[in-house]
């Protein structure tokens, strides 16, 4: 067994904290005020995109990260507004394609 070992410490970056205060911050929005009011509801769901788009950008690009959070949080508005039916993902489907070919289109 080697004696001069180095010890691994992850690094911690500034993308690290703000995920971390993201989801307190998210935590404590459910925690301390119930999501009966639509503003506590659409924060939450800013907030979870925005958690959603921080973890994907550790691991993919960002233009796949915005795409992958946008289709998140418009799905989960669709669901809150209760209008999430065949023919509005059919369009969300639709705007989500157009994206993509913007975005990946060299």
């Amino acid at each position: 067994m080697r004696k001069n070992r180095k010890k691994i410490y992850p690094k911690v970056t500034g993308a690290h904290i703000l995920l971390i205060l993201l989801i307190l911050l998210l935590i404590s929005i459910f925690y301390f005020i119930p999501p009966t009011n639509m503003l506590v509801i659409l924060s939450a769901i800013i907030l979870i995109s925005t958690i959603v788009f921080t973890v994907l950008d550790f691991f993919t690009g960002k233009k796949l990260s915005f795409l992958v959070s946008f289709t998140c949080g418009t799905i989960l508005l669709l669901n809150t507004l209760q209008i999430l039916d065949p023919i509005n993902i059919i369009i969300l489907g639709s705007l989500l394609a157009s994206i993509s070919l913007l975005l990946f289109h060299k």
